[in-house]
């Protein structure tokens, strides 16, 4: 398994064009040549053990990891639901370490136009 990184679960409400959603919000890998790590988000409609048709929405700050509250610009608000580690096994699944999302997962992506 791969270095253990660290992960939040939000629920994300009250957004003026979108429906309610989960942000998924996961550490990223090393990126070449650099010394940072970048912090990825995901939505997702519906999180059970395949993380359905998430939809990545590009890097985040870091503050997400533990930030809940309002979000800036009318963006709504953001409840943390879970957070902990998680590492990826050798078949490319997902094993998160949190109090609510415990165990392996799976990512199904979807192709934006």
């Amino acid at each position: 398994m791969r270095q253990k990184q660290r992960f939040a679960l939000l629920k994300h409400a009250g957004h003026p064009i979108k429906e309610d959603h989960f942000d998924l919000v996961i550490e990223g890998f090393i990126l070449k040549g650099e010394e940072q790590k970048s912090l990825m988000k995901f939505e997702a409609d519906k999180i059970i053990r395949v993380i359905e048709e998430a939809d990545y929405r590009g890097n985040v700050r870091e503050r997400y990891l533990t930030y809940e509250g309002v979000m800036d610009g009318s963006r709504g608000s953001v409840m943390r639901i879970d957070s902990g580690e998680y590492s990826i096994n050798e078949q490319g699944e997902f094993v998160f370490e949190g109090k609510q999302m415990n165990g392996r997962y799976t990512l199904s992506l979807r192709k934006l136009a």
